[in-house]
């Protein structure tokens, strides 16, 4: 199984984690539109071809999680953009993906939900010995973590429950939260009409 993580940027950072191979399973891009195009929506669709390219060559399995939208009045625009644009993408390839809030992201990693960015850099050093100094490829690098510890609490909770795997207890947090909203709307949509 691949964990992959997407931190979308105009630089975006994308993490692939094999599990079957923990010690050499890791492969990351830094994604950049091609220098000759000029315009916007072309280079973020440019950007959503080279994360499908990348997808196509896997021959595994994936899970795909993306960081969602920070909430800031800087780049929101671009950011909704290019994220619907590479959504637009994985749903016209068939691909299934998860949606993990920064703050979810950063708490995972750091402990801290307002975590800077050097931090998470530190943070996937010490905790996962990856080793970066891109803050693209450190956020990807936490998202494809958190989704397979997500996918690991849906399908392995009972050696979650047993302490055969562990999680710190923010991670826990951060993991049941995720898990637990994500019924919680699934409920609401099963009531509703």
């Amino acid at each position: 199984m691949l964990f992959i993580g997407l931190d979308l940027s105009m630089t975006t950072g994308m993490v692939a984690i094999d599990d079957n191979d923990p010690f050499s399973g890791v492969n990351s891009w830094i994604i950049k539109p091609n220098k000759n195009i000029i315009d916007l929506i072309i280079k973020k669709m440019d950007i959503a071809g080279q994360i499908a390219q990348n997808l196509k060559s896997f021959n595994k399995d994936c899970v795909i999680a993306i960081e969602g939208y920070s909430f800031s009045k800087f780049g929101m625009a671009e950011s909704g953009e290019l994220g619907g644009i590479v959504k637009a993408k994985l749903k016209e390839l068939g691909i299934d993906y998860m949606i993990f809030p920064p703050t979810s992201i950063k708490k995972f990693a750091c402990g801290k939900g307002s975590a800077k960015k050097e931090l998470m850099i530190a943070a996937v050093f010490k905790k996962w010995a990856f080793d970066t100094n891109s803050n693209d490829l450190a956020d990807a690098f936490s998202i494809a973590k958190l989704a397979q510890a997500v996918y690991i609490y849906k399908n392995c909770t009972d050696l979650v429950n047993l302490g055969v795997i562990r999680f710190t207890d923010y991670q826990l947090e951060v993991i049941k939260n995720l898990v637990e909203s994500k019924i919680k709307k699934i409920k609401k949509e099963k009531t509703v009409g």
